[in-house]
């Protein structure tokens, strides 16, 4: 008996490694793992950190510093609504509510001023944005400096964005990144 339990485990621990081997080997380049759209049915603490990285990209982005380098500070208006992933997901967003009334968009102030001294030099944006969120008025001073354009390759370029929000009645920054 003791002959056989041991030939039984073999067997038993050569399945399991032979099926292990074959759960990790890699996707083929044409299989669903690999062509599928990628989609998202996740809600969790990760989710919104990408989800407010993504709200600044998309704000920084409708400033339009890169567009306006050297030609002095000037005020822009953004719709927030548009940056917001669940909002801009929202059917009231898509330009209708249940009683077929236009959405309001919420905009935020900004004053952008870019410069760039030379071809070979950073392009530096500093920020000012005007932010009231649930009764809380706040100011977020962002500092960007882009060292490489967006391309193909890389589509958001080579940046660093900095910023600091002051809100009223609280001392120093107290959202910063």
């Amino acid at each position: 008996m003791t002959t056989f339990n041991f030939r039984a485990g073999a067997v038993a621990l050569a399945v399991a490694a032979a099926l292990a081997s074959a759960a990790h080997a890699a996707p083929g380049s044409s299989s669903e793992y690999r062509t599928d759209n990628q989609t998202s049915q996740v809600q969790d603490a990760t989710s919104s950190s990408i989800g407010q990285v993504n709200m600044i990209a998309c704000i920084m982005h409708a400033l339009s510093a890169d567009a306006l380098v050297n030609k002095g500070a000037y005020i822009a208006l953004v719709d927030k609504n548009k940056c917001d992933s669940e909002k801009r997901s929202s059917t009231a967003n898509a330009g209708s509510t249940s009683d077929g009334a236009q959405a309001a968009a919420e905009y935020v102030t900004a004053t952008v001023d870019s410069t760039r001294t030379s071809n070979s030099d950073p392009m530096i944006a500093k920020v000012w944005l005007d932010i009231e969120d649930e009764g809380h008025k706040q100011t977020i001073f962002v500092h960007v400096s882009a060292t490489e354009a967006p391309s193909s390759a890389n589509a958001y370029g080579v940046f660093r964005l900095d910023f600091c929000g002051k809100a009223e009645g609280f001392p120093g920054c107290p959202s910063n990144g």
